[in-house]
């Protein structure tokens, strides 16, 4: 999601872009045929527990997704590769349980209807743009996200609108949560702004850019914490319902899932506790530096080193 800011707050749009999963619309459209590439469905070109280091086949990364009760994928928005994964560990668990269900960052919670009605097979594809705004709200290249949404109204395999309203994020980036009214801050989902970890790696990926001064970035990480919070929480009321998913599959970026920070610490705060993270990453060198990673600094349950994107 793009955040409109002030003039002087202008470099954040691009932080945005780069950092948040809940990034403004796309520069640059992918390639034209990025469907395709999604839908070919490649296997990675490496695929790793990265605590053991040992190598996972499509089999066991089967058994592993039927372990848990929420499988969190961190996606890179603009790669059909990275989608390409979502698809197939999509396809993966729904052939073998059809209760499953899909929370998407990429549709805000407030369109929650759109979505449903999606599924029910009452909204056509250029409906679900139009009532979900995606163009304005999201505006990543569609196609890529196609294959997920197509196979989930095939099987009607329910899917979540995850996302914060642009309108309640754009506020906390711009004034901080210390500026909202009462009635703002009220709205808010219950914020933890005390992971130092958690702070330290967004404010870290953040300040690599000139021209961003403390106080903006200090915004930016409440707006980031609002983003989590409120897929969190989400997250937390579709699973502790009287009538849960035996397994939710979260597609959100990967900032939303790094190291199991954002996201899945603050839903297994709400109860959540049984996840798995799988974590996209399309160069070598940081597929290798991810598994040298001390234990408590590994960006993911598995790693996905991604197929190269022709």
């Amino acid at each position: 999601m793009r955040l409109p800011v002030p003039p002087h707050l202008a470099m954040l749009s691009a932080l945005l872009v780069l950092l948040s999963s809940a990034c403004g619309p796309a520069m640059q459209e992918g390639p034209q045929d990025a469907e395709d590439v999604v839908r070919a469905m490649a296997p990675p070109a490496r695929l790793t527990d990265s605590r053991t280091g040992a190598a996972i086949s499509l089999d066991e990364l089967r058994a592993r997704l039927l372990e848990a009760r929420v499988i969190y994928l961190g996606e890179q928005h603009n790669s059909a590769p990275s989608h390409a994964m979502e698809y197939l560990i999509m396809r993966l668990l729904a052939s073998r349980d059809s209760h499953i269900a899909v929370g998407m960052e990429m549709f805000q919670q407030p369109f929650q209807s759109a979505l449903d009605e999606w599924v029910d097979g009452r909204l056509d594809e250029e409906a679900l743009r139009r009532e979900t705004e995606w163009d304005a709200r999201w505006g990543h290249d569609f196609s890529m996200y196609r294959p997920m949404l197509e196979l989930a109204r095939s099987r009607g395999i329910p899917l979540y609108a995850l996302n914060a309203p642009r309108e309640q994020a754009h506020a906390v980036a711009q004034d901080g949560i210390a500026g909202l009214d009462e009635e703002a801050r009220a709205a808010l989902p219950q914020m933890d702004m005390g992971d130092q970890a958690h702070h330290d790696m967004v404010v870290e990926a953040m300040s690599e850019h000139e021209g961003v001064d403390d106080d903006a970035l200090e915004r930016m990480y409440q707006a980031q914490v609002l983003w989590d919070e409120s897929m969190a929480a989400k997250v937390a009321e579709i699973m502790n319902s009287d009538d849960p998913p035996s397994h939710l599959i979260v597609m959100a970026g990967e900032m939303h899932v790094r190291r199991g920070l954002g996201i899945p610490a603050r839903a297994a705060r709400r109860g959540v506790r049984s996840s798995l993270t799988i974590l996209s990453l399309s160069d070598q060198d940081e597929f290798e530096a991810a598994l040298a990673a001390p234990d408590d600094e590994k960006p993911a349950d598995l790693l996905w080193l991604l197929p190269e994107d022709d």
